[in-house]
Formats: structure tokens, C-alpha cells, sequence
């Protein structure tokens, strides 16, 4: 698995893990629906908290047509309780997140390829690798300026204050709309 986002690199095409990638979108009813794609390990620092309130809010305020679904791709990481349990409390929140661990190298190329644009709200990173990833995949990321965030997407990222809710729904919704 390459971690580097390298750019124009062509990976070897496997016939068998493009159908399995496929299927696993087509299960998740991501083949036909708007997505934004959150790629992050599932702990407190990467501030899952905080997209899980934009969407709970934006399925209080929108039309149910007007949601994408929002797609966490990581591995389960440390203190990550809350998260779930709110999952599991709010059934409309539900409905509309999306939780894959252990994708394989093809279905996260197909994801990032689908995606409306990303997120990483995170609050502190060393350098930010799914910054860099969105952007080699041609996508916006809605990041946190925080430590190295800036460094990762200079003048290509949307940046909001990760202490302000009211900057990132502002933000994220505006990259939804337009």
C-alpha cells in the first residue's frame, strides 16, 4: 500500500479488487449517492466529533436530497467510544455516515475518485497525508488550520478556525452547494 500521494503514478489494474470495490460502494449505496470522504484512524485528535454535528445539523436544516453521506475510511483507534455511540443513538446520522475499515488500495483509489471532496478537521497532526492525498486525487479538502495542514494543501485546501462549528458547517456547506 502506498502512503505518499504521489502524483500520475499508475497502479497495476486487478480486475477481481476493481469488482470487489465495486461492490462494496454499490452495498453502501455509494455508486449513485453524493459523498464526502473523511480518511482518518477514528480517534478523538482527528475531531470526528465535529463533522458528526455539521451532518446531524444539516439533516435538522436540509431536504433529504441535499445531505451527502459523509464516508469514514480508517481504522478504529484509541477513545473512539463517543463516536460510535452517537452513531448508534442518532438513527438519521446513521443513515447518512458511513464507516468502512480495512479498504483495500483499489476501493480507496475509487473512493477518493467518487468523492464530492474531503475532510480533515484534524487538531494537530505531524503533516497531514490525507491532505496531500485528496489533492492527488484532484480533490478539495476542507482541513483545520492547524500545525503542518497549511504546509500539506497551501493555496489548493479550504481552511477553517477548528475552534469555530459555525466557520466549518459555513465552509463545508458552501463546498456542498457550489
Amino acid at each position: 500500500t502506498r502512503l505518499d500521494g504521489s502524483y500520475g503514478e499508475e497502479t497495476a489494474v486487478d480486475p477481481e479488487a476493481d469488482r470487489a470495490s465495486l461492490n462494496l460502494l454499490r452495498a453502501n449505496n455509494l455508486d449513485f449517492e453524493d459523498f464526502v470522504l473523511f480518511v482518518s484512524t477514528i480517534e478523538p485528535r482527528k475531531n470526528h466529533m465535529l463533522a458528526l454535528n455539521a451532518w446531524s445539523r444539516m439533516i435538522k436544516a436540509r431536504p433529504a436530497g441535499k445531505v451527502p453521506r459523509l464516508v469514514c475510511v480508517g481504522s478504529s483507534g484509541w477513545m473512539n467510544e463517543p463516536f460510535y455511540q452517537r452513531l448508534e443513538r442518532d438513527r438519521a446520522l446513521r443513515e447518512r455516515v458511513v464507516v468502512m475499515q480495512n479498504v483495500s488500495e483499489q476501493t480507496l483509489q475509487l473512493l477518493y475518485s467518487r468523492a464530492l471532496f474531503t475532510l480533515f478537521p484534524s487538531l494537530y497532526e505531524g503533516w497531514g497525508l490525507p491532505i496531500s492525498e485528496a489533492l492527488a486525487h484532484g480533490k478539495v479538502p476542507l482541513v483545520s488550520r492547524v500545525s503542518s495542514h497549511p504546509e500539506a494543501g497551501g493555496d489548493l485546501a479550504v481552511y477553517f478556525d477548528v475552534n469555530s462549528e459555525g466557520d466549518f458547517q459555513s465552509k463545508l456547506e458552501s463546498l456542498i452547494d457550489n
